[in-house]
């Protein structure tokens, strides 16, 4: 199984671009392409994926069902990495402290 790092250093050569799968509230799969970097967690530091730009159906679907997978390819060699999202943003709870205070008022 690849690391998160690893399975992300394929995209490097593709702006990035990454496929995000959800799970509808019906079981069945949801996917996107989207654009995903790697950033240490605001308050673990541990590494994660960041990505924007998902939609109101997708974003429910990760609040109700946090389960993820993130397929990234370069050419024909292609990882996926599997597990929880942790959402932030305005109508989500901070994942680190003050988080929402730093985002609406920048120093």
């Amino acid at each position: 199984m690849p690391t998160l790092a690893e399975a992300a250093g394929l995209a490097q050569s593709g702006q990035g671009l990454a496929v995000v799968s959800t799970l509808r509230s019906d079981a069945t799969i949801q996917s996107s392409l989207i654009n995903a970097a790697l950033l240490d967690h605001p308050a673990t530091s541990l590494p994660g994926l960041a990505f924007v730009g998902l939609g109101p159906v997708k974003l429910n679907n990760l609040r109700t069902r946090p389960q993820i997978a993130i397929t990234f390819r370069r050419e024909w060699q292609w990882a996926t990495v599997e597990g929880h999202a942790e959402l932030a943003g305005p109508d989500d709870p901070p994942v680190a402290p003050d988080l929402h205070r730093r985002r609406r008022h920048p120093r």
